[in-house]
């Protein structure tokens, strides 16, 4: 008997506005159970990348960086930082020799980056800044519409796109629409942005969420072009995917990623939801992805089922690299309860900063 299918066909059955009312203690059960389970991390190697590249927002300055955590954090952090993924191959530390890890890296890399489960913390370095491994991006439905309606800039340009591509939009669900979607639009996008290095969400996780997932099609003259994955929660629609046709990025330029995005905010109004949720996004300010979802309108929120750290260390402390990087690379820290910006003291981007998270969930700026 297939237990799980069983707990949740019997999940099912309870009313919805239930289910929606215990998320926040469910919450609280899964982070205690989380760390508990991610003892288990102690069995598994970290994967470790080291590397001298260039920083992606300043193409400048060139820093000797180690990044250590599953081969998804890996991948991730080194897209945040440099712009894309290394072909070298990575290497590969038992996690229970962290500390010496982080230790080796800070004498002879100008930047050390850990991704671990918070039950590792003890094993860092207390001179490492510790991050959430993510944070929450969440926009309000209404406020996504009401953005789009009035098509102040950037929006305008979007909303001038999408109509010219004049698109048609289909909501469909079912096993064969999920694996069409994995196999022929997210893989081969996935592939296409990040090459050999793409860590990819596998099928058998969709599979977990079969009753709720549902893909948003974008049509050209009836071919499906692009799509995104969502999950219909009880109390928040959930982005959790995007793909196009054969990984072809050209669709991208075209302003077809527009139209998804706005389907969405249509669909979960349709659905009754007030929130959609972007999932988790690694605790960097600098990010092309969170910017674009900052135009719409949405905040960063703690993330409240992250068991996850990130570490970050300097050789020197106060010494140039370590300027440069949180110059180009400036950190989202938890201050108590509150989430706020980690950037050295005179950064030339701070009014930038400043003036594009004001209302947008962080309570301020602080030196490191």
């Amino acid at each position: 008997m297939d237990v799980e299918h069983w707990l949740r066909g019997a999940w099912e059955l309870v009313p919805r506005n239930a289910r929606a009312a215990s998320y926040p203690a469910l919450q609280r059960l899964y982070s205690s159970g989380a760390s508990l389970l991610d003892v288990r991390a102690l069995l598994e190697p970290l994967s470790v990348l080291r590397t001298t590249a260039a920083l992606r927002r300043d193409a400048g300055t060139t820093l000797g960086l180690v990044i250590a955590g599953t081969a998804r954090d890996v991948s991730a952090i080194a897209r945040h930082v440099l712009g894309s993924v290394p072909t070298q191959p990575l290497g590969h530390e038992p996690a229970w020799r962290l500390g010496s890890l982080v230790a080796d890296g800070l004498r002879t890399a100008d930047v050390v980056l850990v991704a671990v489960p918070e039950v590792l913390r003890p094993w860092m370095p207390r001179s490492l800044v510790i991050a959430p491994g993510s944070v929450a991006v969440r926009l309000s439905v209404e406020t996504g519409l009401r953005a789009w309606h009035a098509a102040r800039q950037p929006l305008g340009a979007y909303v001038r796109k999408v109509r010219r591509l004049g698109l048609g939009l289909e909501v469909r669900r079912g096993p064969e629409t999920v694996r069409r979607f994995h196999a022929d639009f997210y893989g081969p996008y996935a592939a296409s942005r990040d090459g050999d290095r793409a860590v990819r969400h596998r099928l058998a996780l969709y599979r977990q969420h079969l009753r709720r997932i549902e893909v948003l099609w974008t049509l050209e003259r009836g071919r499906e072009i692009a799509a995104y994955l969502a999950i219909d929660h009880d109390d928040r629609y959930r982005f959790l995917d995007v793909g196009y046709r054969d990984g072809d990025r050209k669709l991208v330029e075209r302003g077809v990623g527009h139209a998804l995005y706005a389907a969405a905010l249509w669909r979960a109004a349709e659905l009754g939801h007030d929130v959609i949720d972007h999932g988790p996004e690694r605790p960097f300010l600098a990010s092309s992805h969170l910017d674009y979802k900052l135009q719409w309108g949405a905040h960063l929120e703690p993330d409240p089922w992250s068991t996850r750290i990130l570490g970050v260390g300097f050789r020197e402390p106060n010494g140039a690299a370590a300027r440069r990087f949180l110059e180009a690379c400036p950190l989202v820290v938890r201050d108590d309860e509150r989430l706020v910006g980690l950037v050295e003291p005179g950064c030339a981007r701070l009014g930038t900063l400043e003036r594009r998270f004001a209302g947008a969930g962080l309570a301020g700026f602080v030196p490191p």
